[in-house]
């Protein structure tokens, strides 16, 4: 849907994109997602994660790796969600990031990401998600990982409509604009698309729901690196 996601964020993959909505899971759920940007296995990304709602809190884990044997990211993430009434929810991420390189060694550091969720009305969701507020640098380097700002919107239309509209910053990149919508067709089948900017981005996909199992398929494409495929499984329980 475009990376449009801040606003919705109802899996156990918003412990990425906005932690604050694990406190909208109501049954534990497991992902596993699959990844290879523009076709290339050297930079093939998967993360494997978990949501699990109790009586003190909604709680996440995540383990996800890019890369190959010369140089991999892995990153271990724990993520903790709540919420202070029926409308406004809260969520924090802790993560571990270790980074290898052949020939190098490795080193590591830590982060911390905070995330927001406002219910404005029955059909009307607002989100706000910042990465690595602490501002981690990994060992002695000066180069500062990746920080980011997202805010976005999340509109049911109708019963089976879903609008996401996203501003994501990361800095010192451009801001840009990211828009989805996703169609369920029937209980089982939706279809999505949406877009990005900078770089000027598209994307479809479609999802099966069968019982407790939910199969997604999406495809990006990129004007000069031509397409990433992502698959990924959920598990409800």
């Amino acid at each position: 849907m475009g990376y449009a996601y801040t606003g919705m964020a109802n899996t156990p993959d918003a412990i990425y994109l906005n932690c604050a909505g694990l406190a909208q899971l109501n049954s534990t759920a497991l992902s596993f997602n699959y990844v290879r940007p523009f076709g290339m296995k050297e930079l093939a990304h998967f993360s494997f994660n978990t949501a699990i709602p109790t009586s003190w809190g909604h709680f996440a884990a995540g383990v996800s790796s890019f890369g190959n044997e010369l140089y991999q990211e892995q990153t271990t993430v724990f993520g903790f969600s709540e919420s202070i009434s029926e409308k406004f929810f809260y969520g924090i991420n802790f993560h571990y990031m270790k980074l290898q390189i052949k020939g190098y060694g490795s080193d590591y550091c830590y982060g911390i990401d905070v995330g927001f969720l406002v219910k404005l009305n029955p059909r009307l969701n607002w989100g706000f998600f910042t990465t690595n507020i602490n501002r981690a640098s990994i060992g002695k380097s000066d180069d500062l990982l990746p920080q980011s700002f997202s805010t976005g919107i999340n509109i049911v239309p109708l019963e089976r409509i879903n609008l996401n509209v996203d501003l994501y910053k990361e800095l010192p990149f451009p801001l840009e604009l990211r828009a989805g919508i996703e169609y369920k067709l029937l209980d089982k089948i939706a279809v999505r698309g949406g877009f990005s900017t900078e770089p000027a981005q598209f994307c479809g996909g479609f999802g099966f729901f069968f019982r407790k199992i939910q199969c997604d398929y999406a495809v990006n494409t990129h004007m000069d690196l031509g397409l990433t495929h992502q698959f990924s499984i959920q598990l409800n329980f």
